[in-house]
């Protein structure tokens, strides 16, 4: 049995896949002043499955980057309550972090108060480079993990769903929360992801264009490539 590098910061474990490789004393580079205050540590592990699909593990990491793709492939079940042209991005050391906006940050009055309190109207998205996506729902947390399979053309996902500590909801609500986003990722994006990666053997591209409007994927692919340089 090999012994690999583990490391625990603000509920969040790092586990490096080589033993001779040391974990810095600040992997989250930031990203913690944001984290902490949620108290990650005493969430509870409410389910999580973990499944093979067709495509490169990236892409899966890719999907979650940009919310324009809302109003399209999530036609039916996102985009009736996240806007899809409102998000702002931030790095943090090699990570990042993404801010979706709710469509019931429409009905906020700046005049009452309400308008200071951002997370029941957003969706938060930490890119925790390489392979993992944690995000802060309204009341609860998703933390979706992508690795490369026996292929380029493979990936293992991970989907957990984690809930806070004295939480009212009953198990039937998050067992419902937990098949929604499950059935969501893979019918629809993992679904998506899995025709991209078949055009690619076309070979009708040699490359792909990341625009302005996508600083998350710019910013994680060039943390990759940092990585591997």
């Amino acid at each position: 049995m090999t012994s690999l590098p583990v490391f625990e910061q603000h509920g969040i474990i790092w586990v490096a896949g080589d033993p001779d490789v040391e974990i810095p004393p600040d992997p989250l580079q930031g990203a913690e002043a944001e984290l902490a205050p949620f108290d990650l540590a005493g969430y509870r592990l409410f389910d999580s499955t973990t499944f093979t699909r067709p495509i490169n593990w990236k892409l899966a990491v890719d999907t979650f980057c940009e919310a324009y793709h809302l109003s399209t492939l999530h036609r039916n079940t996102l985009a009736p309550m996240i806007h899809d042209d409102f998000s702002v991005f931030d790095a943090t050391g090699l990570h990042g972090r993404m801010i979706s906006t709710r469509k019931s940050i429409d009905q906020l009055d700046p005049a009452d108060g309400t308008a200071d309190e951002l997370l029941p109207h957003a969706t938060i998205l930490w890119f925790l480079v390489p392979n993992t996506v944690l995000i802060h729902q309204q009341d609860h947390v998703q933390l979706y993990q992508s690795r490369p399979g026996a292929t380029a053309d493979e990936a293992h996902l991970s989907v957990s769903l984690y809930t806070p500590p004295k939480s009212e909801r009953t198990e039937r609500y998050w067992a419902k929360n937990f098949e929604l986003l499950v059935s969501v990722t893979d019918t629809e994006d993992f679904a998506t992801a899995a025709g991209i990666q078949r055009g690619y053997h076309t070979r009708a591209q040699d490359h792909v264009v990341f625009g302005r409007n996508e600083p998350a994927l710019q910013h994680f692919h060039r943390s990759l490539n940092s990585l591997l340089e």
